[in-house]
């Protein structure tokens, strides 16, 4: 059995169309890389790199991989530790399920590492555990593309009933990232526009 894994967690566009919360499909691209080792502790230590990262906590409990991790082990009543290095691809905020491909990534990885105990299915719930970090709920649509690829309707939250549907075959997604200087210009821009016409 392996004490480390690479794993690449991809982005995932959800809200699809009227499919508020329940409908969401997997990208290619971007996508965060996680690699995960096993420790001689019960502790899991979390470092990252890559965009957006001045504000994503390292303490387990408040970070979407470190959440899911704490999730599965609890759920199988493990104490092992694991150091956990993410690459974000995906900025926070994005719209396409940075904090989703962290905590996907992480199950993935550490189920592997114990010897796949649970199924991808089952991994969904533990995913979603880490995902509410970030979202303050419970949702799938995000998670499940992520987990599962393709795209995912969810049908039932309790309970949970979800099912891969067929991506029709002329569906193009376009992913627009701006950069962070991009962002900041046009505030800058909205600053000198609100002071020429004297407003607070």
């Amino acid at each position: 059995m392996s004490n480390s894994i690479k794993i690449k967690a991809s982005g995932s566009v959800a809200n699809v169309s009227c499919g508020f919360d329940c409908l969401g499909y997997s990208l290619d691209s971007p996508a965060d890389i996680l690699e995960i080792t096993k420790n001689n502790s019960s502790k899991i230590n979390i470092s990252m790199t890559g965009l957006g990262i001045e504000n994503i906590p390292l303490i387990p409990e408040k970070n979407t991989a470190g959440k899911a991790i704490i999730s599965l082990l609890s759920k199988l009543n493990i104490e092992q530790g694991f150091d956990v290095k993410i690459e974000k691809g995906i900025p926070p905020g994005s719209g396409i399920g940075s904090s989703a491909s962290s905590a996907v990534g992480a199950v993935y990885g550490v189920n592997q590492l114990l010897d796949n105990p649970l199924t991808s299915r089952e991994l969904l719930v533990h995913s979603m555990a880490g995902e509410a970090v970030a979202s303050g709920g419970f949702h799938a649509d995000n998670v499940a593309p992520s987990l599962l690829g393709g795209m995912i309707l969810i049908r039932s939250y309790e309970p949970l009933d979800i099912i891969q549907i067929p991506i029709p075959e002329k569906l193009w997604s376009t992913v627009i990232l701006p950069d962070y200087m991009i962002i900041q210009k046009m505030q800058e821009r909205c600053y000198r526009t609100k002071s020429l016409l004297n407003l607070q």
